[in-house]
């Protein structure tokens, strides 16, 4: 299987757009409860907000669904990673 890059395209921002918001929230997080705590619970912090908020995404690619339970878990903790070394900097 060939991935089309412009089909993905609206996946791809929707992504950029929640690694922001976990940027925004994150930024929120890590200044309340300071870089002093736990750094796998600050990441855990800002995946439950970003789950939050991408429950309702329903992404597809030629029809297909791309998210299950599961994944858009993972995609979460994936992005709150990249959102805790961005800001932990």
């Amino acid at each position: 299987m060939k991935i089309n890059s412009f089909k993905m395209l609206p996946f791809a921002k929707d992504l950029l757009e929640f690694l922001q918001t976990g940027l925004n929230d994150g930024t929120i997080i890590i200044n309340e409860f300071n870089l002093t705590i736990d750094e796998d619970l600050c990441r855990e912090k800002i995946s439950q907000k970003l789950l939050e908020k991408m429950m309702t995404w329903k992404p597809s690619y030629e029809n297909k669904e791309l998210l299950d339970e599961k994944t858009r878990l993972a995609g979460a903790r994936f992005l709150a990673g990249i959102v805790f070394s961005l800001l932990k900097g």
